[in-house]
């Protein structure tokens, strides 16, 4: 302890000594010019704890690849998108098991590591996880004041007592050179990495400023103008310079071996140390200190204190960011963040209605409430006109083409004309005019026409005044504005009747919205692009002299208001607006493509705020604004002017990147990662939340969407940062977003994720074709099962059937011995013919039952003539040849099969027509028939009867042929005699 202290007092002691030489040493230090108009080009955006940060001490900063910034505080880690504050430590989840944040870099590889005040330090990966690196593993010590990689990707750690780094192996080393130095217990102010690979350790402590090279560290001895210096901080530039913060007040540059020093502290505000220094993109130089901030820009210094907006003197860090964007840290002031606005506010405490460039006495005329004002330089100044309208209230000043400034005004000089040379002439009531003046101009004729309330006043060369109310035809005789064409045509705008047309004074037109005028009060009036623009209370109209037809812009095609009180066309095709709503852009281009069929939404619309620098209660809507030779626009407000110089302006071209925060499924939320989303089968509902990294004007950033698989197309631009999807069906899809700036850049670049619903099993396609398997199988199975009832209710039908024809066949064979199974063997051979014949297995069977039943007629036909041995006498015969008939009328009502009657009735039939019972002849006879025959006949010269033994098969053969054509049919011989020659009937033999 006696030690400790010890060297504590040593260390004081030499930083005293170190001031002290500071004190008795003149250093020849350049002290620049001062410029307070530097930070008129920048916009402030504070925020403490009011806003959402959790702290008001800034110990760091840091931008990482994505765009988000960083900020170090007693509170936690913080990271911000320009919207909303994410802070990270124990309290808000457990995983990140510290309490402060005091340092912070991004390594190559994109994880974050961050210091703290007295927990070691935390590495950040992509993937989520945290690994924590403390005394136990290592460290010197637990109080991380920076950080740094090198191009080894090693990790420096500067503690408050020693020095290390990490390997990319996870191995804590102590850097060679240290014990050497007797620097074992070095307190780190500062580490930084330069564009060899070097790493510059700055301690606060005078002449210890080290620098680790080929794998050693050293002392640096570079700095040579100031005794014993106590370097606090080490930046490099853009050029390769090296920026040194000495105390109490010093930056050094060192180039090439030339070492430049610069005295920066503010006169008014002397500073004690240096905090940190920024190059930023555009070769300016911020150095921050115990007092406030100077830039060094051009060899000219600006100072930036509490004199002049900025909450706290005390500098921790700065930044640049992607955008260009300046973010300063305090000790008590919390954050700030300086853009380049759009617009340079000059507050007033009156209300301007109206601005006048004159460029030929280099200086801006300003009308308000309160008089005529003269802006020269970024100053106001007196003079005659000043003095002579102070008090009035001027409605309008404007410049002639030839150079006289004309100002109206309610007042007791209504009307003032200042010549070239200064000379002023005045009108008043004594001359006729009202001393309510609204607006006056000077014609290409030289007559001066000026609007009142009470009519229209035409002051002519030669002195004579005229006037235009109701009785010449004006019927609202309230002037609100009065413009002249290139046609030298008078447009006059009234407060309720429309706009009027003079020529040669008189009036050649009249158009209200009865005409299809937007509104019938009129703001201003203008021509452009070969049209006439009217600005109403209802909108703006476009008006074509040659069609004389009517184009409307207002809220209805996505101007966002209806009340337009004027258009100032700039030289980049931007329309501005002065509107109800405020201030507008939009692209010319696009609103001359509208007609009056066009209903389509005006995408460029841009309003302006705060944010782009535009600090106002709001715009008047009978003021006049314009644009200056130099093409910047100066805006009247009720509260001062404001400038947009396009030149300092211009377009933020940086798109916005995305970045999808947090997922949730129905109740639970979870960071995002990069990992495919994967929802349950019960998953109701996917809520996503995402962010747009812009800074400038980062409310303004909008969002479109899709879902690949849901959404038919991107959903239209919006400024909602999440989205939800409910019930998606199982599946997988890709959310695709994009994002574009306030400006309207959008980069296209797509960030995608993608999201799997899982199905349940119902759902999985294999289930179902499992279901529907069964389903065809027990489709199948019992339409087999029907199949197998049906033949067998078939077969037991037909073996039925056949039962009884074989019934009925062994009833007529049993009649007579002789002829015993002959109606089967006529059967039999029937089938034989048929399947010769080609017929089918249905065929043949139909035509051997109806061959067994050929001869049942015989029934019917007496014993005595059937089995008689002898000749059959005229009379038997004839009852003999009945069976054919007797046989017809016993089949032909029996349903057991169809034609079942056909071979007893024909099976006698000649093919000559010669055969009983009806004489058929040829293709009349019955097929069935026609093979019954030829069976018939087979069978009974084959076979013994009572009158005759049976013949020899050759001589059958023979008999049969003879016959075709004359008792048979030829075709059925043909068959019968293939089947001989096969020798199918061999077994007769």
């Amino acid at each position: 302890m006696f030690f400790s202290s010890k060297k504590n007092i040593l260390i004081i002691l030499l930083i005293l000594f170190s001031f002290t030489l500071f004190a008795q040493n003149k250093i020849n230090a350049i002290v620049g010019k001062t410029d307070s108009s530097f930070l008129n080009d920048y916009v402030s955006k504070n925020w403490t704890t009011e806003d959402g940060l959790p702290g008001m001490t800034v110990n760091g900063l840091l931008q990482d690849k994505k765009g988000y910034v960083y900020i170090c505080s007693y509170d936690g880690l913080v990271r911000f998108d320009g919207v909303e504050f994410a802070v990270f430590n124990r309290a808000v989840d457990e995983k990140y098991d510290f309490a402060s944040a005091r340092s912070i870099i991004q390594d190559a590889s994109g994880n974050i590591w961050v210091g703290h005040n007295d927990e070691g330090v935390s590495c950040l990966k992509k993937n989520g996880e945290i690994v924590k690196y403390t005394i136990a593993s290592g460290l010197p010590n637990n109080k991380v004041n920076s950080i740094c990689e090198d191009f080894d990707h090693n990790i420096w750690i500067g503690t408050a007592c020693g020095l290390c780094y990490i390997t990319p192996q996870n191995e804590i080393v102590i850097p060679n050179g240290v014990k050497e130095l007797k620097q074992e217990n070095i307190l780190v102010g500062k580490l930084y990495c330069d564009s060899a690979g070097r790493v510059w350790v700055a301690t606060s402590v005078a002449n210890d400023i080290f620098v680790y090279s080929n794998k050693k560290l050293e002392r640096f001895t570079g700095i040579s103008k100031i005794q014993n210096p106590c370097v606090t901080e080490v930046i490099q530039d853009l050029s390769g310079a090296f920026w040194f913060g000495v105390s109490p007040s010093y930056a050094i540059r060192i180039k090439d071996g030339e070492e430049t020093v610069y005295n920066i502290s503010n006169p008014s505000n002397p500073c004690s140390e240096i905090s940190s220094i920024l190059s930023d993109s555009v070769g300016n130089y911020w150095v921050g200190t115990d007092a406030g901030v100077t830039i060094i820009h051009n060899g000219v210094f600006t100072y930036y204190d509490r004199q002049n907006g900025i909450p706290d003197d005390v500098i921790t860090r700065m930044l640049e960011d992607n955008e260009g964007n300046i973010w300063i840290g305090f000790n008590r002031g919390g954050l700030q963040k300086l853009s380049r606005g759009k617009f340079f506010t000059v507050p007033m405490e009156t209300s301007v209605n109206a601005i006048c460039e004159d460029a030929r006495r280099e200086l801006t005329w300003i009308g308000t409430d309160s008089g005529v004002m003269c802006y020269k330089n970024g100053e106001f100044i007196t003079n005659k006109v000043t003095e002579l309208t102070k008090g009035n209230r001027v409605r309008h000043v404007g410049l002639s083409d030839d150079n006289e400034l004309l100002i109206s005004s309610y007042s007791s000089y209504p009307e003032i004309v200042v010549l070239p040379d200064d000379t002023i002439k005045i009108w008043t009531e004594k001359d006729g005019i009202s001393n309510r003046c609204r607006v006056s101009i000077k014609t290409t004729s030289g007559d001066y026409y000026v609007g009142t309330t009470f009519g229209l006043a035409i002051i002519h060369k030669d002195g004579n005044i005229s006037f235009f109310t109701k009785n010449e035809g004006l019927e609202n005789h309230y002037i609100m504005w009065i413009y002249e064409d290139k046609k030298n045509q008078i447009w006059i705008g009234t407060n309720g009747g429309g706009v009027y047309v003079l020529k040669d004074e008189k009036i050649t037109a009249h158009y209200s919205t009865e005409n299809g005028l937007s509104g019938n009060v009129i703001f201003k009036i203008l021509e452009y692009a070969d049209n006439i623009w009217i600005g109403t209370g209802t909108g703006l109209s476009r008006f074509n002299e040659e069609t004389k037809t009517f184009v409307t812009f207002n809220s209805t095609n996505g101007l966002g208001t209806d009340s337009v009180f004027q258009m100032i066309p700039d030289y980049s095709s931007t329309a501005w607006m002065l509107t109800n709503k405020g201030i507008l852009s939009v692209s010319f281009p696009e609103m001359n493509g509208v007609t009056e069929d066009n209903k389509i939404k005006l995408s460029s619309v841009q309003y302006y705020g705060s944010s782009d620098g535009l600090v106002t209660s709001g715009v008047t809507s009978t003021a006049y604004s314009q644009q200056d030779s130099y093409g910047r626009i100066w805006f009247t407000l009720v509260d001062g002017f404001a400038v947009y110089d396009p030149v300092k302006s211009g377009i933020n071209r940086t798109s916005p990147n995305v970045d999808i925060q947090k997922i949730t499924i129905d109740n639970e939320t979870f960071d995002y990662n990069g990992e495919k989303i994967v929802l349950a089968p019960s998953a109701k509902r996917i809520s996503l939340k995402f962010t747009g990294l812009s800074f400038i004007a980062s409310e303004k950033v909008s969002f479109s969407y899709k879902l690949e698989g849901f959404d038919d197309d991107y959903s239209d631009w919006t400024l909602n940062r999440s989205v939800s999807y409910t019930n998606l069906k199982p599946g997988t899809y890709e959310f695709n977003l994009v994002s574009k700036n306030s400006d309207g850049v959008s980069g296209g670049n797509i960030t995608s994720v993608t999201i799997i619903k899982k199905p349940y099993l119902w759902q999985r396609p294999w289930f179902w074709g499992i279901i529907i398997a069964l389903i065809v199988f027990f489709i199948i199975l019992g339409f087999r099962l029907n199949v197998l009832k049906f033949e067998r209710e078939a077969k037991e039908e037909k073996d039925f059937k056949n039962a009884i024809i074989g019934a009925f066949a062994n009833c007529v064979d049993g009649k007579d011995n002789y002829t015993n199974g002959h109606s089967q063997r006529v059967a039999d051979y029937t089938k034989m013919l048929a399947t010769e014949l080609g017929e089918n297995d249905s065929t043949i069977e139909k035509y051997y039952n109806i061959a067994l039943l050929h001869d049942i007629g015989k029934i019917g036909v007496p014993d005595s003539i059937l089995q008689k041995p002898g000749k059959l006498t005229d009379e038997e015969f004839s009852v003999m040849k009945s069976h054919a008939q007797r046989g017809y009328e016993i089949l032909k009502d029996i349903k057991l099969q169809e034609d079942l009657a056909e071979g007893a009735h024909y099976h006698h039939e000649r093919y000559d027509g010669k055969g009983y019972p009806d004489g058929l002849v040829g293709e009349n006879i019955p097929w069935v028939a026609r093979i019954i025959a030829v069976a018939d006949t087979f069978d009974a010269m084959s076979s013994t009867r009572p009158y005759r033994k049976k013949m020899e098969l050759s001589y059958i053969e023979e008999e049969i042929q003879r016959c075709s054509g004359t008792q048979f049919d030829p075709k059925v011989v043909d068959a019968f005699m293939r089947l001989y020659k096969k020798g199918a009937f061999d077994y007769l033999k």
